[in-house]
C-alpha cells in the first residue's frame, strides 16, 4: 500500500484516472478504507481511555481535545469530521511517509556524533551511566 500511496503522490499527471471506476483504483480504495478503519479503530479505543499516555497518539488526541473546545461554538458537525479525518491523514503519513525521514534523521545524527570525539565520550558516559544505575 505505501508503494501505491508513493505512485499516486508522486505522479500528478494522472491524478484524473484515480477516480476511474478500474480494478486496480477499486482494490486501492478498498485498502484505503480498510486502513482508515484499523486507525480510526485504535484511535476510538485510546480516546475511551481515562488516561491517554504521553505517546504520539496520545499527544494527538490531547491536541484534537483542545482544538474541539477552543472552537466548539463555532464549528458544526461537518467540521467536527473534518478534524477526525485530518487527525487519520497525519497518522497515516506517519506510517507510510515518515519512515524514510526518520531514518535518514538518525543516519545523520549518528555521523555527527562520530565526527565529534568529545560529543560522542559525552554521550558513552551518559550512556554507561545509565546501565550501571539500571543494574543497581
Amino acid at each position: 500500500m505505501k508503494d501505491e500511496y508513493e505512485r499516486r503522490m508522486n505522479n500528478p499527471m494522472t491524478g484524473y484516472f484515480f477516480g476511474l471506476p478500474t480494478k486496480h483504483n477499486r482494490d486501492h480504495a478498498q485498502a484505503n478504507k480498510m486502513v482508515r478503519s484499523f486507525i480510526e479503530g485504535i484511535v476510538e479505543e485510546r480516546s475511551a481511555q481515562k488516561e491517554l499516555g504521553g505517546d504520539f497518539l496520545g499527544n494527538l488526541l490531547r491536541a484534537r481535545e483542545d482544538l474541539k473546545e477552543a472552537s466548539s461554538s463555532k464549528m458544526d458537525g461537518k467540521s467536527h469530521d473534518s478534524i477526525e479525518d485530518t487527525m487519520t491523514d497525519v497518522i497515516l503519513t506517519l506510517l507510510f511517509a515518515g519512515q524514510d525521514t526518520t531514518a535518514l534523521a538518525i543516519t545523520y545524527a549518528i555521523l555527527e556524533i562520530a565526527r565529534n570525539p568529545r560529543v560522542n565520550k559525552s554521550i558513552q558516559e551518559e550512556i554507561n551511566l545509565v546501565w550501571k544505575t539500571q543494574e543497581e
